[in-house]
């Protein structure tokens, strides 16, 4: 497992809020995970952020909440381009 200081960030990338996870969507062996905010003008949800990764990454992310860890095994072996892409 690859520690903090193992993580380089390659591009420029802001940091999203979101209030919650509205769906998973099966993409073949990915999943798309859309997140949202609700709209303070009261019309619903909005979604913030949708996120594409291995399925079994979802695993290691759920081991990761429960133990506070920090980088999931099947995100650690996929090159930055997989990642980025």
């Amino acid at each position: 497992m690859a520690q903090d200081n193992d993580l380089i960030e390659m591009y420029s990338v802001p940091d999203t809020f979101c209030e919650g996870l509205a769906r998973i969507d099966q993409l073949g062996p990915c999943r798309r995970l859309t997140f949202i905010v609700r709209d303070p003008e009261g019309h619903g949800r909005v979604v913030v952020a949708k996120l594409i990764m291995p399925a079994e990454a979802l695993a290691d992310i759920a081991q990761m909440l429960a133990a506070d860890i920090h980088v999931p095994k099947a995100l650690a072996s996929l090159s930055p381009n997989a990642l980025a892409n």
